[in-house]
């Protein structure tokens, strides 16, 4: 049933396509309606693809040739492979969930539908679909379709309130931001094109052919592709501030399409990267500088879905370092789980917030615990997973990642670009981070829901919004066991069909997460430093009576909550002079050359009719002059092209 996977791309297009084209003429809850409908039967036909999907002979489906030069082609086609397949199943399946918590979410405490609800699902179902497209392509070049279709679908809904300044400042940086891995991507495209001796240098399974330096050129290139989508430093900015939009847009973007772009990018691509030294390099130290540097950042934010939104670039992080090094089965593992309990996280805020009538600042919040106990339980669930305390499915992802990188050096490292050492720094890294987490999260989780009481008369929320929770909770409390350490390893065997074929018979470039023994060292450091970082944030934030003020962060703190004011360094460096320069260019330039135009392209049209109207003088013997003038050139032109025959 692979060809199932393209009703898995076309439903949610499909859904998009009869909101848009309908408008009025459907109901607002009947456009609701019709988007689950569609995200949740693509997720249907997505299950029906994954019973074909480790068949490879048969699992690349509707493949025809788009463009075709000689040898040379570019062909269209859907992979229905373990990876798409892995991937489709992600973005239908919590989309769906998100989709259906989006029903009552975007309506008032008195269920009125919110102004645009139906645009609201048209543009999340053209989010699921552009997403499909990007996971579900055979080659690069529908894959950037897919890559533009998600930067576009992310512009339009973080900018949903059209009308919120801060909203569209946000949707427009994250647009720039993004553009700037779409025009690397491109660029790597055209790399490939060139240096490849395959006739279809751009189908997936051939750009590990481009040899020599032309392979690093293309793999920084789709580097700074995945570190845009991904949220990567240092073109990690729109992140945070994509908070405007809606709180479900948030979720979907974190936990199931855009962000993981990147990710799944470099793991789909593991047969170009794997052999380009520079790659080997840049991915890990990148991964574990954005991990470390988002962890410290949600240390000290005010906003619950900044919090969340620092967050998702740390775990983004740990996804880096794994694929970078080799370990794609533990940075799938963990962007699975990490779906799972990052939109509980999500979705368990929205409806604190949906519930405060949009308050999103923790510090005005507190006493929640009793108002609305199922979602502090909830919240309490998405926390603990995410800080991966066993038997959480963030425990067994944290630990396939963490298990790649021993704390104290190994003799069996893979001995690629990074050395003994370097594993050993990143490893140690990872286990600070998982530190920082636990206690941002339950900083978050105490300010919530034990803070000082504000007397807020939270509303209750409705049922639509309930049932995704809960799903999602039980899937964060079991999702890890595809994977338990020192006993057994059920992503290895679904993996196995992609990664040989791949890399040419060298499936060392591709490390499977390590069953046959457990770095206890890893494990016990990195449950017992996050249990550390829940009881440094109970001893901080648990136990305050008193309120806490609201008032703007100071020194190291505002360091912090600024983001290391990397943004005013942008600013300063590059959006201050391109504003100048435009500035300047609009002044001076630009007038200078409307002046010119005005002068030389009018001033010639103004001169040559002057000259025409001398002709029109209204004498018959003029007019009567210039027809016989004509003839007679006509006739002279004819005799004389008779005599050259």
């Amino acid at each position: 049933m692979a060809e199932a996977i393209g009703l898995v791309v076309l439903l949610p297009l499909l859904g998009f396509l009869a909101i848009a084209l309908l408008g009025q003429m459907i109901s607002e809850r009947g456009a609701a309606v019709l988007a689950c409908a569609a995200v949740g039967l693509a997720f249907l036909a997505a299950l029906l693809a994954l019973a074909g999907s480790r068949d490879l002979l048969h699992s690349n489906v509707w493949q025809y040739t788009w463009i075709q030069a000689g040898n040379w082609k570019v062909s269209f086609g859907l992979y229905a492979d373990p990876l798409s397949t892995f991937m489709a199943l992600i973005v239908t399946g919590v989309g769906f969930l998100i989709h259906v918590y989006s029903v009552g979410y975007m309506t008032d405490a008195h269920g009125k539908p919110e102004h645009d609800y139906r645009r609201f699902f048209a543009y999340m179902n053209l989010f699921v679909f552009t997403m499909l497209l990007l996971v579900c392509s055979n080659n690069l070049l529908f894959l950037l379709v897919g890559w533009g279709g998600v930067g576009l679908s992310s512009f339009l809904l973080i900018g949903f309130y059209k009308d919120k300044p801060s909203a569209v400042a946000a949707a427009r940086k994250a647009l720039v931001t993004n553009t700037i891995g779409d025009v690397a991507l491109l660029l790597g495209i055209f790399v490939i094109i060139i240096n490849s001796p395959q006739s279809d240098p751009l189908n997936l399974a051939n750009i590990g052919a481009v040899t020599g330096s032309s392979r690093d050129l293309a793999a920084i290139l789709l580097i700074i592709a995945a570190v845009a989508k991904s949220a990567q430093l240092p073109l990690h900015a729109w992140l945070p501030d994509a908070m405007e939009g809606p709180t479900p847009v948030s979720a979907l973007i974190h936990a199931a399409t855009m962000v993981t772009a990147g990710v799944y990018l470099i793991t789909r691509c593991h047969n170009l990267f794997a052999y380009s030294d520079v790659a080997l390099v840049l991915i890990p130290v990148i991964g574990a500088a954005s991990a470390f540097f988002a962890a410290t950042c949600a240390l000290v934010q005010t906003d619950i879905k900044r919090v969340l939104a620092y967050s998702t670039m740390s775990q983004l992080g740990y996804m880096f370092m794994a694929a970078g090094v080799g370990a794609y089965e533990a940075a799938m593992f963990h962007l699975l789980t990490h779906a799972f309990f990052k939109a509980l996280l999500f979705l368990t805020a929205g409806s604190v917030i949906h519930s405060l009538d949009g308050e999103q600042d923790m510090r005005k919040m507190g006493g929640l615990a009793k108002k609305i106990p199922m979602t502090r339980n909830l919240f309490l669930v998405g926390a603990l997973a995410i800080s991966g305390i066993p038997p959480l499915s963030g425990f067994f992802s944290k630990e396939a990642i963490l298990g790649t990188f021993p704390l104290f050096g190994a003799d069996n490292l893979p001995n690629w670009s990074l050395g003994n050492a370097s594993f050993v720094i990143l490893g140690w890294v990872g286990i600070i981070v998982a530190f920082m987490t636990a206690l941002y999260m339950f900083r978050a989780f105490f300010l919530v829901f034990y803070g000082p009481q504000n007397n807020l008369q939270p509303h209750k929320t409705v049922n639509v919004m309930q049932i995704p929770l809960y799903i999602l909770a039980g899937l964060s409390i079991v999702g890890g066991f595809l994977f338990v350490p020192g006993l057994y390893n059920l992503l290895e065997n679904y993996f196995e069909p992609i990664r040989t074929p791949f890399l040419d018979g060298q499936p060392q470039h591709w490390i499977s997460i390590q069953t046959g023994g457990v770095e206890w060292i890893n494990l016990i450091a990195a449950v017992g430093f996050a249990a550390l970082g829940i009881f440094v944030a109970f001893g901080i934030y648990g136990t305050r009576t008193s309120q806490i003020p609201v008032r703007a962060y100071r020194g190291f703190q505002a360091f912090l909550l600024n983001g290391w004011y990397l943004d005013k360094m942008y600013d300063l460096l590059i959006v201050s002079p391109v504003r100048w320069l435009a500035h300047l260019l609009t002044k001076e330039a630009d007038k200078d050359v409307a002046e010119a135009l005005d002068w030389g392209f009018g001033g010639s049209v103004w001169f040559g009719s002057k000259l025409l109207r001398k002709t029109e003088t209204g004498y018959v013997r003029n007019y009567a002059l210039g027809i016989l003038v004509g003839a007679v050139a006509i006739l002279l032109y004819v005799t004389v092209v008779a005599i050259q025959r």
